[in-house]
């Protein structure tokens, strides 16, 4: 009888391990299947780098006209076709946002990534370059502080603002009024604090903007 039983025991035991045998094989001829159809992690992440270097190669004139025809239609209710529209320069921050009397009273180092620009009490500030109004905040160092995105990889920073004049998410043409000169934040006295970024760093300003009508 205990023969008998140990018999029936292990036939058992063999058909399970048949079938677990038989559903490992499966699997892994699953598996194998699915990594055949998956790119190697080298391959996969130098696709990746070739399309964001296509990307960053790639010229955005158009996609800039098409703003711009829109912020026109929006302002004249009129039609602008985007192929009849000079980009030029109208989206690089080349434009001193003062373009009255002022004196450079800081300039630009890692520890301070920008310029500090004097001015009397209420001058008009001027957006440097077209763009979106990408925020206005009050910030705790540089007060009333307006950020604006040129699509193209630069954004410029306003700071120490005492009347804001842009509202948030609008669109700016180069050198709209978007504020006047204050002391608002870590201040001093009234000036302006002018940043630029471009890809992610920030720029001495004097190395692009127009450096006419200035003391240095």
């Amino acid at each position: 009888m205990m023969n008998k039983t140990c018999c029936y025991l292990n036939i058992i035991l063999l058909i399970i391990a048949i079938i677990s045998l038989f559903s490992y094989l499966m699997i892994k001829k699953e598996l194998e299947a699915v990594k055949s159809q998956i790119p190697s992690t080298a391959s996969f992440i130098q696709q990746e780098q070739e399309n964001i270097e296509s990307q960053t190669a790639s010229d955005n004139t158009e996609d800039l006209k098409e703003i711009l025809a829109k912020y026109l239609k929006d302002q004249n209710s009129e039609l602008y076709l985007p192929d009849t529209i000079m980009v030029e320069n109208r989206f690089i921050p080349d434009l001193n946002p003062i373009t009255s009397e002022m004196i450079l009273s800081q300039e630009f180092t890692n520890e301070h990534p920008g310029i500090d620009l004097a001015a009397p009490q209420g001058t008009e500030v001027r957006a440097s370059a077209a763009g979106k109004i990408e925020v206005y905040i009050q910030d705790e160092y540089f007060g009333n502080l307006i950020v604006i995105e040129h699509f193209n990889g630069y954004y410029t920073f306003y700071g120490h603002l005492d009347q804001v004049l842009a509202v948030t998410d609008n669109f700016a043409e180069k050198g709209d009024v978007i504020g006047t000169v204050g002391s608002t934040g870590f201040s001093t006295g009234p000036h302006l604090h002018f940043s630029i970024r471009y890809n992610g760093n920030f720029i001495d300003p004097y190395q692009i903007i127009e450096v006419k009508n200035h003391e240095k």
